[in-house]
């Protein structure tokens, strides 16, 4: 479902999958990036979890024409950054993430970056998950068109 190769049950509007958040202790410092599709509206969206099952993700969502990140640490309330896009079905995305800020840029510009909290390093540890979602009556869904991670 997240490439497209297939269509979801029916009444599915969120589907996601994580590659593996328990067994990357030594991922602190990584880059990913990555092209999604069949962004329409504001109906739908691809979401990329970094950090993924550590105490402090920061989870970005891409649509059509609005990129946010968004952290989700238990210390603090969270903290979201919000960008415009140049309205397209298609972007290009890279996420940047090191012990002390995750950043990312989609189609070549800079759009939004957070800071860690003063956790230790290792605290911050995770591997990333992928998500699309789907609320419109049309029932067009975004996928993944490729990824790397380096």
């Amino acid at each position: 479902m997240l490439t497209g190769g297939s269509r979801p049950p029916a009444g599915t509007a969120y589907a996601s999958a994580d590659y593996r958040p328990f067994a990357t202790a030594d991922w602190t410092d990584y880059r990913l990036r990555t092209a999604v599709g069949g962004l329409h509206g504001t109906s739908n969206s691809a979401g990329i979890t970094l950090r993924a099952g550590s105490g402090h993700p920061v989870s970005l969502s891409v649509g059509h024409h609005t990129a946010s990140l968004t952290t989700a640490d238990p210390e603090t309330t969270g903290d979201r950054r919000s960008c415009r896009l140049k309205p397209s079905a298609t972007h290009r995305i890279t996420v940047s993430v090191t012990p002390r800020h995750v950043r990312v840029s989609v189609d070549g510009e800079t759009c939004a970056a957070v800071r860690a909290g003063r956790w230790r390093v290792a605290e911050g540890a995770g591997g990333f998950s992928l998500s699309v979602r789907n609320d419109g009556p049309e029932r067009q869904w975004p996928r993944f068109t490729s990824l790397k991670v380096g």
